[in-house]
């Protein structure tokens, strides 16, 4: 079987969610390694390696393929001193990585690498850019430059989550192999009595029309979704707002008792938080493709909000300014298996009407629940039809085997910004050094490693 090192996080994270549905489909064929920064408690021969393990490991007996589960979280900040230097398939879950370089390099005064690394993505623009983000002046217009051009230069293979992304990839870096893959998420089935016991849990009314939030972060628009909740005046119905997050978020004072904010939830509590649920707001912005939460809202079929954006435009959803249908499949007009015209599978809210329109939204969601029940039946065939853990997997072995067909590039590792093309791992070095191996054991390691 092919051998791959498999560099991931552990969760909470999107990235561990998206590996806990796809990996299980994936050893039968392959025969994965699974790394962390940190190594587990090994008590048992499935617990994942410490990052530094793979030096080693790779020198003894060398993988098939390397795997990086990338974002720009803290969590994948190990990632950059490997990604480079040991050229594999990339799946990039978020392509704007600007933000999460800055405060990592920032963070650790290498002003000189962060501004290499700027000028090596957009050389044709202003290093002005870079110096108003050292001295944190640039605030939200970071995203504007997504700074992502040594994983596109280094990997062997990129894989992403959408079409518009794969888009500006292949714009950016035409030589940079890059496939579009959906994600996608097992079906989990609730606790029995769950719908009870949740509402139970958090004083809410049984036969309340209860809107779940996954986070009450300002980034998931938590401030926004209360400030709609609570203009939706004398409803017919009851209704109730339930955000999963931090402690300490705003609950609103508008809606006294029927707006609740409790604290995170493990994955194997979600299905049973899902079960008590009668809609979902997914509206982090800027959203990814296809994020799992939506994704677990879908197979549960459940009606959500969204945000419009780009990178959901092949999904068909309802404006709720006049209950148009927006967007449709590719080729949508020669398949098939959608129908015409194409079932909304959610709602979406266009953010520069974003109060107004989320107000609509919650408002037909609560008082009509035939709408509600049709919204939640498209999502759950759209969940069938593209977001199955069993469709990824199928996927995935293709891309495999794609990714260990393509050549690294060597021609794009030469031009790499210099704190890449240093002749051994320092981050690894550090974790080494830290974990009590002695630099003469470091020396042997890196004298067989091969140079980029």
């Amino acid at each position: 079987m092919p051998r791959l090192a498999w560099f991931t996080v552990p969760p909470p994270n999107d990235a561990a969610a998206y590996d806990a549905g796809l990996l299980p489909h994936l050893l039968p064929s392959f025969d994965v390694d699974v790394f962390l920064e940190r190594a587990a408690v090994r008590g048992d021969g499935d617990a994942p390696f410490g990052a530094h393990d793979f030096v080693w490991k790779h020198a003894q007996r060398p993988y098939d393929l390397v795997v990086y589960q990338l974002d720009g979280t803290p969590a994948h900040d190990y990632l950059w001193a490997y990604l480079a230097r040991y050229p594999g398939l990339v799946v990039l879950h978020d392509g704007l990585l600007h933000r999460g370089r800055a405060r990592r390099l920032v963070a650790d005064r290498r002003l000189e690498d962060y501004r290499r690394e700027f000028r090596y993505s957009h050389p044709d623009v202003s290093m002005a850019i870079a110096e108003l983000e050292i001295a944190g002046l640039l605030g939200p217009m970071i995203d504007r430059w997504p700074m992502r051009r040594v994983v596109t230069a280094s990997a062997r293979m990129v894989a992403v989550h959408g079409e518009a992304l794969a888009g500006e990839i292949r714009e950016e870096d035409p030589a940079c192999p890059v496939a579009v893959v959906d994600p996608g998420v097992r079906s989990a089935s609730p606790a029995p009595g769950a719908r009870d016991a949740i509402r139970g849990r958090h004083g809410i009314d049984g036969d309340a029309v209860l809107f779940l939030a996954f986070e009450t972060t300002s980034a998931a628009r938590w401030p926004q979704a209360v400030r709609a909740f609570e203009a939706l005046g004398d409803l017919p119905v009851r209704t109730h707002l339930l955000g999963i997050g931090a402690a300490g978020a705003s609950a609103g004072g508008g809606a006294a008792g029927r707006i609740t904010v409790c604290a995170p939830v493990t994955d194997e509590e979600w299905p049973d938080y899902l079960a008590a649920a009668d809609a979902c707001l997914c509206l982090a912005w800027p959203p990814r493709p296809a994020p799992l939460n939506w994704l677990r809202c879908l197979a549960a079929g459940l009606p959500t909000v969204i945000v419009d954006a780009a990178g959901l435009a092949d999904v068909p959803s309802c404006d709720p300014r006049g209950w148009a249908v927006l967007h449709a499949p590719p080729a949508a007009a020669s398949r098939s298996d959608w129908p015409r015209p194409p079932a909304p599978a959610c709602l979406s809210i266009d953010i520069l009407d974003e109060q107004h329109s989320l107000a609509l939204a919650l408002g037909r969601l609560a008082t009509d629940p035939a709408f509600r029940s049709r919204i939640g039946n498209s999502a759950r065939a759209l969940w069938e039809a593209r977001f199955t853990a069993e469709r990824l997997a199928a996927s995935w072995r293709t891309l495999v085997a794609d990714a260990c067909a393509a050549p690294p590039r060597a021609d794009a590792l030469s031009g790499l910004p210099a704190h890449f093309r240093s002749n051994g791992l320092e981050h690894a070095a550090t974790l080494l050094r830290r974990d009590g191996f002695p630099d003469t054991a470091l020396a042997s390691v890196w004298a067989r490693e091969p140079t980029l």
